[in-house]
């Protein structure tokens, strides 16, 4: 719910290259349909995950000193920010939102706050719904809506606010709409860049080392543009310019650890 995907258009109207949407597809070597946003955002894979405090309550069991030094209790309440940032809801839909609190070196709160929502502008009513979340429900109004949120502990308040456009339903049309982007192959082997967002196009770069590498395998091919699509995701919900490199090296290095693990 945090993140944002992106404006596309219909590929038949845009005119995107085929793009590998599925491992069969990708061992057929055919095209299907793009991954619906809701299906693509909203699917939970099988298996039950071990939940964060299970793991941290084991680890400081064997060794509470490794424990506080892994995970530092963090400071008094410094700043807030609401995620997404900004986002496009289309008329009479909703949209979960999250406020995330930090102390003044960074580290994110996971201690209970007193916190406020509230629309500052715009047709829309916001919901808590505990935990720093909330729901957005936005009206029939086309616009923009300001939504504010106020984080309190003890004598400490700080505000975030975001940002929501409320659209018409564009499904039919040549409009954009939220959704995941067909990957558009450019050939540019002498450039490092690895994937991009020109135009609501996504262009990644088959003549990049890594890719050549990828596409060796079809499962390879499949989570290497799984890697990218989720740089691009990141930085469409956070733009941030020092964001960019640091994913990049992110990227590298699951390349690498994927090259390794077959080979192990």
């Amino acid at each position: 719910p945090e993140y944002d995907f992106f404006e596309v258009l219909d590929r038949r109207r845009a005119g995107f290259a085929p793009g590998i949407t599925s491992e069969t597809d990708a061992a057929n070597g055919e095209a299907s349909e793009a991954i619906p946003a809701d299906r693509a955002a909203g699917e939970v894979p099988p298996g039950t995950p071990v939940p964060a405090d299970q793991s941290r309550a084991t680890a400081a069991d064997e060794d509470p000193a490794l424990d506080d030094a892994l995970l530092p209790m963090s400071g008094p309440l410094h700043a807030a920010v609401i995620v997404p940032p900004k986002t496009r809801v289309e008329r009479f839909g909703e949209r979960k939102l999250r406020v995330l609190a930090s102390d003044a070196a960074g580290l994110r709160i996971s201690r209970s706050l007193e916190i406020a929502w509230r629309v500052e502008a715009g047709d829309a009513v916001v919901e808590a719904n505990g935990s720093g979340v909330a729901m957005l429900c936005v009206g029939g109004t086309v616009g923009e809506v300001l939504v504010a949120a106020t984080v309190r502990e003890g004598d400490r308040e700080v505000t975030a606010t975001a940002q929501a456009q409320i659209v018409e339903a564009t499904a039919g049309t040549e409009a954009p709409r939220s959704g995941i982007p067909e990957p558009v192959l450019i050939e540019e082997p002498t450039e490092p860049w690895r994937s991009r967002m020109i135009e609501r196009r996504w262009e990644v770069n088959s003549g990049h080392p890594d890719f050549r590498e990828a596409v060796e395998t079809p499962r390879r091919k499949l989570r290497y543009l799984a890697a990218l699509l989720a740089k691009e995701v990141v930085l469409h919900s956070f733009p941030a310019p020092q964001l960019g490199p640091a994913l990049e090296r992110m990227v590298e290095v699951l390349t690498i650890t994927e090259r390794r693990l077959e080979r192990g």
